[in-house]
């Protein structure tokens, strides 16, 4: 597939998955969906043809294809299905995996992140759904919209603000039949009166900023589907481009999947929240460019122990000490061996400092590996670190072992355990009744959805606007 390329002109959010954000994706959208005009006898052909592929558009109820995207720096490949009612779609990346399922059954979402996964019912009105709506939904095809669109373009055309090319070439775009179209987009033909009825401001930057416009199109004709769209245009003078093409496109026998495994929304918000950090992270780091890329994503890898990060890093030597530290650092003799020429080095770390005599035979040199093991015998083993800091317990394997205890019921420990808790009740508390306690990474803990958060930022303010009006109180006294 052909991925857009050049230049990120200006960001909003990013997304999951991901990921698209670009003010000029946004503008090329418009373009594919919006712009075929034409300047009449010379062009009929081929605005006639844009046109009647619209319609057969809107009329779609039955389609699949996938597609790469990039944005931040961060490469995602979707993949959309839709039939009938139902509709499928997920965005999947080195950080992690999203699916989304919309039938007749509801919402569900699928997340995968740092080895953790979960599939759910998702919430009314939570970031999950909200990042769906910014970012996924627009990926199907919208029958009102394409409608509307059409719309649009008729009363474009009446003001000769677009010129479409004369030639409808047969093409291929991903072993599948197309017809290319072209056509040019000018705005500055526009009067103001005209640009106020299309809704565009005189200070847009359609016209302060970009210019040049040419959209190229290859239609799929019997859906009328583009397979392939681009966009070329200036911006402040400078030439740049945007493409995207589809592929394993289909019309018949499209199966849409279901989720399986339903579990729980707390879990999967939690996911959520932690994949987003991430993603944003990741997105500082890339805005640093070559200059500091390599030594934000070793502060992070090294910071937090996860050599997720190591791997980003372009430098191999950076790399190399990377894994390096985070290897020792968790006492992993896997990490180790992507150490590259300090594999060894990380061997022996390991070994002297958290006793692995193990780790110690793996060392080639004869010197070397006796030193390491004289050290690992003199040292009291101690249990590494996972990448969140906390001490692998490994005291459950499902959420039913887990239950929470305490006077409170705030710790969550093996059901057959009880914990002594001081018994002092605070408001924040009843927050935990919005979590769930259950078996993460071996380990009995909370989880801690977008009610639990709510929960305690309701708590804090209510505790805040009852210390100012005791302020007040009292200074009225």
């Amino acid at each position: 597939m052909e991925k857009q390329q050049e230049k990120n002109v200006e960001k909003t959010n990013y997304a999951i998955y991901a990921a698209i954000g670009l003010l000029v994706i946004a503008i090329a959208w418009a373009f594919f969906a919006m712009q075929p005009p034409a300047q009449a006898a010379q062009t009929d052909a081929a605005a006639e043809f844009f046109f009647a592929s619209m319609g057969k558009m809107a009329n779609q109820t039955s389609y699949a294809y996938e597609f790469v995207e990039e944005a931040d720096g961060l490469e995602s490949g979707y993949k959309v299905a839709v039939a009938g009612g139902d509709r499928f779609i997920s965005a999947s990346n080195i950080l992690g995996e999203w699916e989304f399922y919309s039938s007749q059954e509801g919402f569900f979402a699928c997340g995968e992140f740092n080895n953790a996964s979960e599939c759910a019912r998702v919430r009314k009105n939570s970031s999950i759904e909200k990042r769906y709506v910014q970012d996924m939904e627009p990926e199907f095809i919208s029958a009102q919209q394409v409608r509307a669109d059409a719309q649009y373009v008729k009363e474009l055309m009446q003001y000769g603000a677009v010129l479409f090319e004369e030639n409808m070439l047969p093409k291929e775009a991903d072993g599948e039949n197309c017809t290319q179209i072209a056509y040019a987009i000018n705005y500055r033909k526009l009067s103001l009166d005209q640009l106020a009825q299309l809704g565009i401001a005189a200070n847009s930057p359609l016209l302060t900023q970009f210019g040049d416009y040419r959209v190229e199109l290859c239609i799929e004709e019997k859906s009328g589907i583009p397979l392939r769209v681009g966009l070329s245009y200036k911006y402040n003078g400078e030439q740049m481009g945007y493409a995207r093409e589809y592929g394993n496109f289909r019309l018949e026998n499209v199966i849409v999947p279901a989720p399986k495994n339903i579990g729980s929304t707390v879990k999967l918000e939690e996911i959520f929240m932690l994949s987003d950090a991430e993603a944003e992270v990741y997105g500082q780091c890339e805005e640093l460019g070559a200059a500091g890329r390599d030594a934000c994503y070793k502060s992070i890898a090294i910071g937090r122990n996860d050599e997720y990060f190591c791997s980003k890093i372009a430098g191999a030597q950076d790399a190399a000490r990377c894994y390096l530290t985070v290897g020792a650092n968790l006492g992993q003799v896997r990490i180790c061996e992507k150490a590259g020429e300090f594999m060894y080095d990380c061997f022996f770390e390991i070994g002297a400092r958290h006793g692995d005599v193990q780790a110690c035979e793996r060392i080639l040199n004869e010197s070397a590996r006796q030193q390491c093991k004289g050290f690992a015998a003199n040292v009291t083993v101690q249990v590494p670190v996972n990448n969140t800091g906390a001490l692998p317990v490994n005291n459950c394997v499902a959420d039913s072992e887990c239950a929470p205890t305490g006077c409170s019921g705030t710790v969550c420990a093996p059901a057959n355990e009880s914990v002594m808790t001081t018994c002092e009740y605070q408001p924040v508390y009843a927050c935990f009744k919005k979590a769930l306690c259950g078996c993460k990474a071996g380990t009995c803990a909370w989880y801690k959805g977008e009610e639990y958060y709510a929960c305690v930022s309701d708590v804090e303010r209510a505790q805040t606007e009852e210390y100012i009006k005791n302020l007040t109180t009292d200074g009225e006294g």
